[in-house]
């Protein structure tokens, strides 16, 4: 008697196991392929949303990266235009301060050649006029 009870309920047991599992699994199955779908829709709207993020980082990127070319290239195109009025006035400045060098030696060369004196260089009291001199000290 024990062992006809003890499979009767081993068969039951067995048959609610089986009836549950096939009851469920239509059900779960819609859930699951509802969750794979709406898991699927997430992945997709953060891949979606990395995908937009990294284009708008490379394009902001790309942009300072230009903004720096830009920036570098205007500084170095600046600097070189300084660069190049300064040695353009230093050149002026050495023509020019060749030029009355010249002009003094040959005013001094004039000079020597009429036989006038050498232009006097004034000394305190004294004021110079043309190739005379004053003194204008008070006694």
């Amino acid at each position: 008697m024990k062992r006809i009870l003890g499979i009767l309920l081993a068969l039951c047991f067995l048959m609610s196991v089986t009836v549950a599992a096939a009851g469920a699994e239509p059900w779960q199955k819609e859930g699951k392929k509802d969750k794979d779908k709406k898991d699927k829709d997430e992945r997709d709207k953060r891949d979606k949303d990395k995908r937009d993020k990294d284009e708008r980082d490379k394009r902001d990127k790309d942009k300072r990266d230009k903004d720096e070319r830009d920036k570098r290239d205007k500084d170095k195109k600046d600097k070189d235009e300084r660069d190049k009025r300064d040695k353009d006035k230093r050149d002026k400045d050495e023509r020019d301060k060749r030029d009355k060098d010249k002009k003094d030696k040959d005013k001094k060369d004039e000079d020597k050649k009429e036989g006038r004196e050498l232009p006097y260089t004034p000394r305190s009291g004294t004021e110079h006029f043309g190739h005379w001199k004053l003194d204008v000290t008070k006694e």
